[in-house]
Parts: structure tokens; sequence; C-alpha cells
């Protein structure tokens, strides 16, 4: 089911996998892998899928179609040219990971991102503070 579910999802929302996979940041044999029920995505791709596709995770999952929270993009909504933009824009000095924080965020409807800065800003306060030396690896 949840093969199924990507393949119809990324259709709708009119990308390719190469796309998907540049997304999620992970080979496009890997993505094609999940389409075709050879793997299936780790929890943190499958929550980075639902928020691509706009879907519930859920929904990928198996749920009823009155569990996909809003459906597939909205006519217009581009989420790979998002991201592109973000990845040739003057964003150069983020690393990988910021840049596709950055389009995830973009690519978020106007209440999910006020809950998302909310989370972040939580998660900051409530983690140590970084090392004197600027390097938070402890």
């Amino acid at each position: 089911m949840l093969s199924q579910r990507l393949k119809a999802a990324r259709k709708a929302c009119k990308l390719t996998q190469s796309q998907v996979a540049e997304i999620l940041g992970i080979d496009r044999s890997a993505y094609t892998y999940y389409e075709t029920g050879k793997t299936s995505p780790s929890f943190a791709n499958l929550l980075r899928l639902s928020s691509v596709f706009k879907v519930d995770a859920s929904w990928l999952l198996g749920g009823s179609a009155a569990e996909a929270e809003t459906g597939f993009l909205a006519d217009g909504e581009d989420v790979f040219a998002v991201y592109q933009a973000i990845s040739q824009s003057g964003m150069s000095e983020l690393s990988k990971e910021e840049r596709q924080l950055v389009a995830y965020y973009r690519a978020m409807k106007g209440e999910g991102k006020g809950q998302a800065l909310l989370e972040a800003f939580r998660r900051v306060r409530d983690s140590d503070p970084p090392a004197e030396d600027g390097n938070d690896d402890g």
C-alpha cells in the first residue's frame, strides 16, 4: 500500500522520482525502491514525504482518504521549484540539511509554519548551549 500511495502522491504533485530523491537527500534508486516496495523509508523520510506531498503519514501507510490531511499540493504549488530556488539562491553558506529545512518550511501552509517555528524554538531553548569553541559536539 505504501509504495502505491507514494507513487500516486508523487504523480499528483507532478514530481519525478529524481526530484523527490533530491528533496530527501537520497539516491534516486533508493526512492525507486520505496515506490516498488523493495524497501521502506525510514520514519524520518516518511515524515518528510508526507510534508512534501502535503498528506498525512497515516494515509501513506494505508489509512483512509479521510486521513489525507489537506490532500496533495494545490495547483500551482511546486515543491521542487521552491527547493531548487533555495539551493541556487544566495544560501550557499548553509549546509545541505539547512537548505532542505528552508525548502520544507517554505512548502508548508501558514498554520504549519507557526507550529514548526514554535517547535524549533522549544528545541533550541531546551537544548544544551554550544561549547565555548563554537563546536557544538560537546
